[in-house]
């Protein structure tokens, strides 16, 4: 037993000793940067970035609490005396996966019912929320009103939990899609030069219980044969989730829109 107590003893010293010049999780912060490039600019594999990028954040709260833990068990002997300026500031690991997964998901997914994906917003969000208080219980003051500290922690979270929620709820969906005809109304190009390139997009009629019009892009040789009132094919899949997303229906013959 008293082995076993050295040993625990002797671990933690060398975990604080690598740790103390790593305290803020620099290398997190570097490495979280570059792949968020990655899948900002070229998003592929696009499973692996994304599982990856919602990782991170937990992983880099749980590094974070571990750390505090031992600084706060050798605080008394060390004189440890934590920086509040430090402790009201969201890291780059938390802010910048936010940021990339909900427009990644925004762009790539299409949701039928945002009413449907509110609820499940409210789980990631009590998961933070409990994760935030526990990682700032041994610090007295911390929970003072820090109106842009709270506000960008907020918004992260928001941030957060759509785009990881929603990125399963497609990404894992396995269901079979339902296939709803529907008319193009409208067409028009957005962006155009170097950068945004030209993007061809078609506005679509309401299908069946969807009651709105929406936008879907189409390739430069699709959008030169589209013509108003043309029909085109929208497959509806239930969401691992029961989160109903929408896309369009891959097409059945070459150079139609059907």
């Amino acid at each position: 037993m008293h082995k076993i107590f050295f040993y625990l003893q002797h671990l933690i010293s060398k975990l604080k000793s690598y740790f103390s010049g790593n305290k803020n999780l620099d290398w997190l912060n570097t490495m979280t940067f570059f792949i968020c490039a990655w899948f900002i600019f070229f998003p592929y594999p696009f499973l692996e970035l994304f599982c990856t990028l919602a990782s991170i954040p937990i992983l880099g709260i749980g590094l974070s609490f571990f750390l505090k833990i031992i600084h706060f068990i050798n605080s008394k002997n060390t004189g440890f005396n934590e920086n509040k300026d430090e402790q009201n500031a969201v890291s780059l690991y938390i802010i910048l996966p936010s940021i990339v997964l909900a427009l990644r998901v925004y762009f790539k997914f299409n949701c039928e019912n945002y009413f449907s994906l509110l609820t499940y917003l409210a789980i990631p969000i009590l998961f933070f929320v409990i994760i935030f208080i526990l990682d700032h219980l041994p610090f007295k003051g911390i929970l003072k009103q820090q109106t842009q500290f709270y506000g960008l922690l907020v918004v992260c979270i928001l941030l957060y939990s759509y785009g990881v929620s929603f990125g399963i709820n497609c990404l894992f969906d396995s269901s079979s899609p339902e296939r709803f005809k529907t008319k193009i109304t409208a067409k028009y190009t957005r962006g155009g030069g170097d950068y945004p390139p030209v993007s061809y997009r078609v506005t679509v009629a309401p299908w069946e219980h969807h009651p709105y019009k929406e936008d879907l892009p189409i390739s430069e040789q699709e959008y030169e044969i589209a013509d108003i009132g043309d029909n085109m094919y929208i497959d509806v899949q239930k969401g691992l989730l029961n989160i109903p997303w929408y896309y369009r229906a891959p097409k059945k013959y070459k150079n139609t829109l059907e």
